[in-house]
């Protein structure tokens, strides 16, 4: 199921609040965590919060509070495996948005019964789980869990939206009721905050290959700067629309060899699970869909462990046309940080033909 979650879209489910190796893997409370009991098919559980809420698989029982317009909020929250049997003032997920001001913050109660009956933690609890918040934020960056609370518990949000301080307190947990349900209330510190403007997310720029940084062959190298720029190969590459989003594109003529060698030399920022397509398009830059000729990668699943290939990617089987134009796609899994590199291009098989012709040479003069 940690796979298939992969291919649904959804990223590792962490613990804390910090980004370290202690921390990946660690929510055992979502089959996107590390736990592998439970059988050849892995444990009877599901996902936690944040994942929930981007599948959209409960979207009729979720509520978004904005503690700046109800800074004083009441309700109940039923697990998963009762969503069918939930009344309309019944909850599934309550998510907290911070507006892009840091990290949004969800709330769950993990009803540990049915198909979720071997969930190793968090089982019967009201679970909070953060999440970077913006677009593609909510989709491409780890989850982290950073509470499991019993009834009368309580956890504070500091400086939530940079604004005010919210208190999340487990009221009570009625498991007699049918279906059973947790009560919660949300307090936040002030009834006067405002929110902050929202701010604009930045653009990954050269996002259209029409418009799309030109590379020559053996020539200066192209930077990128892939802020606002996000991995697509687990989200299906052409995407649904049939176009890749989200990518900073180069285009380059093959050479007369019909070679390319193509190099990433990274010089800033983060460097987590960056990607990198050469694509053909026999009728122009903005017919799609695109047919992949290579791909390559590094950093895979934000490991620590960087595997950068050098060569990144390299063709001299003669699957490029000379003259043709190609075009490249570069981008990155992290989606609110910035990564800056330099992309080269040359010509592998060309010392070949002049060292060839050299030695032709050799045999006359």
């Amino acid at each position: 199921m940690h796979e298939i979650g992969h291919n649904l879209g959804l990223t590792h489910a962490n613990q804390g609040d910090e980004y370290s190796d202690d921390a990946q893997y660690q929510d055992y409370s979502s089959v996107m965590g590390g736990f592998t009991g439970g059988g050849p098919d892995g444990p009877r559980m599901c996902f936690n919060g944040p994942q929930n809420w981007q599948l959209g698989w409960y979207a009729d029982r979720e509520i978004e509070v904005d503690p700046f317009a109800t800074p004083h909020w009441k309700g109940r929250l039923v697990g998963v495996v009762d969503y069918e049997n939930a009344s309309p003032t019944d909850y599934v997920t309550i998510r907290l948005n911070s507006g892009m001001i840091g990290n949004d913050y969800y709330i769950a109660f993990n009803r540990q019964a049915s198909f979720n009956i071997e969930v190793p933690e968090g089982g019967d609890q009201v679970l909070l789980t953060s999440r970077l918040s913006g677009v593609p934020a909510i989709s491409t960056s780890p989850t982290f869990l950073l509470d499991t609370m019993d009834e009368g518990d309580s956890y504070e949000i500091i400086d939530f939206a940079g604004q005010m301080d919210i208190t999340i307190q487990v009221e009570r947990i009625n498991f007699v009721a049918v279906p059973p349900f947790a009560e919660l209330s949300i307090n936040a510190s002030s009834e006067e905050a405002t929110r902050y403007p929202t701010p604009t997310p930045p653009e990954c720029k050269y996002d259209d290959p029409c418009d799309a940084q030109e590379a020559e062959i053996g020539g200066p190298p192209v930077v990128v700067d892939l802020a606002g720029c996000t991995a697509e190969r687990r989200q299906d590459v052409p995407t649904r629309t049939g176009e890749i989003e989200f990518s900073s594109w180069i285009s380059f003529v093959a050479p007369d060899t019909g070679c390319i060698q193509i190099d990433y030399d990274y010089v800033s920022g983060n460097n987590y699970d960056a990607e990198m397509w050469i694509f053909e398009s026999e009728s122009g830059c903005d017919t799609f869909p695109f047919k992949e000729l290579a791909f390559n990668f590094w950093d895979e699943y934000w490991d620590d462990q960087v595997q950068v290939y050098d060569p990144l990617i390299t063709l001299t089987d003669g699957s490029l046309v000379p003259g043709r134009t190609y075009y490249v796609a570069v981008d990155v899994w992290w989606p609110q940080g910035a990564s800056v590199g330099n992309v080269t291009f040359g010509d592998p098989c060309y010392c070949n033909i002049v060292c060839r012709l050299r030695s032709f040479l050799r045999k006359f003069f």
